[in-house]
């Protein structure tokens, strides 16, 4: 930069991706992994159809359904990625 030359740099925040791992490429992908059957219905039971709720004091939220948010499962979804790149 001293020396009046063109410096760059490229910064990635990877924490939003985690907050939004979709359910049904990530079921994909375990089934292309070859969980099935008990293995396979745990993982969608754990994922398909959560609620969450806020509770402060005694006020109470509605339940939302919970769509995303998997992070330690992140790491299957973008597994073969490099593959893909390349």
């Amino acid at each position: 930069m001293d020396q009046g030359l063109l410096t760059g740099a490229v910064f990635i925040d990877f924490r939003k991706a985690f907050d939004s791992v979709d359910h049904d490429p990530l079921i994909s992908k375990l089934q292309s992994y070859g969980l099935k059957n008990t293995e396979l219905n745990r993982f969608k039971s754990y994922l398909l159809d959560r609620k969450q709720v806020v509770r402060i004091g005694t006020e109470t939220s509605d339940y939302c359904p919970i769509t995303s948010r998997v992070p330690f499962l992140f790491v299957l979804l973008i597994n073969d990625l490099l593959k893909v790149l390349t």
